[in-house]
């Protein structure tokens, strides 16, 4: 995901959601990973949001206080509405 994540940026995208739709588990590495991303599609004036994060995830969000640093959005078109009009490339 990582270097899916970087190849994506290379490419010059500069919005991302991630889905959280079948997500069976997220531990300390994958929150890092979480984080790192938001960091470095930030750092490139790009955007990142997660969707349908279930509410096992959203409890621990909101334990973390990542609630405050990540948005989240219950469906696709929502969260793609929420880019507004995107001038480059569609978020992926």
């Amino acid at each position: 995901l990582k270097k899916k994540l970087g190849k994506l940026l290379h490419e010059g995208h500069h919005y991302f959601i991630f889905d959280f739709e079948g997500l069976n588990a997220l531990d300390s590495q994958g929150i890092g990973f979480f984080i790192s991303a938001l960091r470095e599609i930030r750092s490139r004036n790009g955007r990142m949001v997660l969707i349908r994060v279930d509410a096992k995830f959203a409890a621990l969000f909101e334990l973390t206080l990542l609630n405050r640093v990540f948005e989240m959005f219950t469906d696709l078109e929502t969260a793609k509405k929420s880019f507004g009009p995107v001038k480059d490339k569609e978020p992926v």
